[in-house]
């Protein structure tokens, strides 16, 4: 009799247990459900994303790059999120807010593809000679890239202006009206042209690197502000191609009407330079001075710069002819 009791006990418990076991499995399996379901976070990238479940995120890459942003005026747009910029925007970019960079935004050091995935960007805007390698990395992780052009001249400026319109528009944004800001562009370049001189003075973008005079040529944004502007670029009469040194010599024998200088220590280094004493811009102290972001702009404020030269040359103008007619 114990012996049946025992064995009925047993297969009891056997039983209870088994359905214990399985009870505890498939609760388990609830739970993980409920888990993964709650912790699971979208696929940024996924196509099933609605443009509207969250704002696009923009990494600016280059002071270029935000500097079309503030022009077409979306740093305080809502319906984007600038969340990186480069360090070196807070000295190069125009058009940024009074209160300095823009808000929400972080800075990196490097054009790095570590340093900019970790924004999470939808977008990422810089100029075409940054790294290609990074360019590649950030496509490869699913982020647009899209680049800008050098400026050299205004043809330049359209076509960058119309990649950053396309590059927002397939970020589905809606917020830049392409044909007035392209009218805007035009604009701005026809009250340039209005305001031409009866002659073009000659003006050379002064740098000194090394101790060595430098300029800037050919396919600069110098030398398209410089023409937009109605001067003359001297360094590129001298055939200078892009950015290097200049021969004193050759200078001294094409004279220079005007140095187009940054602010800070630029005059003071001419004034060292004994052997420019004898050039018209250096006897008569002419010296165009631009802060350093707008000079070398390589973007739309290059407009701007170019009006603020005409506007310096045009005074200067007056102002010598004002003082004929008073002698």
């Amino acid at each position: 009799m114990r012996t049946v009791l025992l064995s009925f006990v047993s297969r009891g418990v056997l039983r209870l247990g088994t359905l214990s076991s399985v009870l505890v499995f498939f609760v388990g399996i609830s739970l993980v459900g409920c888990l993964v379901s709650c912790d699971a976070q979208p696929d940024r990238n996924s196509p099933s994303r609605s443009p509207g479940d969250r704002r696009p995120r923009i990494v600016a890459g280059s002071a270029a790059a935000l500097d079309w942003l503030a022009w077409l005026s979306l740093l305080d747009e809502t319906s984007i999120d600038v969340v990186g910029v480069p360090v070196q925007a807070e000295r190069y970019a125009n058009g940024l807010p009074p209160d300095g960079l823009v808000d929400r935004a972080e800075t990196f050091a490097n054009f790095r593809a570590e340093a900019l995935l970790r924004f999470e960007p939808d977008l990422v805007l810089c100029d075409d000679y940054q790294n290609p390698l990074t360019i590649r990395a950030l496509e490869s992780a699913g982020v647009s890239v899209r680049t800008l052009l050098p400026v050299r001249t205004f043809d330049d400026l359209e076509a960058n202006l119309t990649r950053v319109l396309a590059a927002l528009d397939g970020q589905r944004t809606g917020i830049a009206d392409g044909r007035s800001a392209k009218r805007r562009l035009q604009e701005e370049r026809d009250a340039l042209a209005a305001m031409r001189p009866a002659s073009r003075a000659r003006v050379l973008p002064y740098y000194d690197l090394g101790g060595q005079v430098s300029s800037a040529g050919n396919g600069t944004s110098e030398a398209l502000l410089l023409g937009l502007a109605g001067a003359t670029d001297v360094a590129c009469e001298l055939g200078l191609a892009g950015h290097g040194k200049v021969s004193i010599e050759r200078l001294l024998s094409v004279d220079v009407d005007w140095f187009l200088v940054s602010e800070g220590t630029q005059v003071a280094s001419l004034r060292r330079r004994a052997s420019l004493a004898s050039l018209r811009a250096m006897r008569e102290e002419r010296f165009l001075v631009l802060s350093s972001r707008l000079r070398q702009a390589n973007s739309p404020y290059v407009l701007e710069a170019a009006r603020r030269v005409r506007s310096m040359l045009d005074r200067a103008a007056r102002t010598t002819s004002d003082a004929g007619r008073d002698g």
